[in-house]
């Protein structure tokens, strides 16, 4: 069974600056969630026009964490929820 890791981190689109959480199952990302300026987009969706895809499509030991935390799978879930 691969183990999930959920993390919380900046990030930049066209939008400007917002938080980009992320579920990671082994090195691939199932779940993803982004807030710009109080708007949610969400991996439930392949594509957002204002943003591009809805979900990290790169391997989790590619990524440059240093800038995020590792949050807990109740936190992610909250996040997720509320993004709907």
């Amino acid at each position: 069974m691969m183990t999930k890791k959920y993390f919380k981190g900046p990030t930049e689109s066209t939008l400007g600056e917002g938080i980009v959480y992320t579920e990671f199952d082994g090195e691939v990302a199932a779940r993803q969630v982004e807030n710009f300026g109080g708007k949610w987009y969400s991996s439930r969706h392949e594509y957002h026009d204002e943003i591009g895809p809805g979900l990290y499509d790169g391997k989790l030991s590619d990524l440059d964490l240093s800038d995020s935390v590792e949050i807990s799978s109740d936190d992610f879930e909250l996040v997720w929820q509320e993004s709907e």
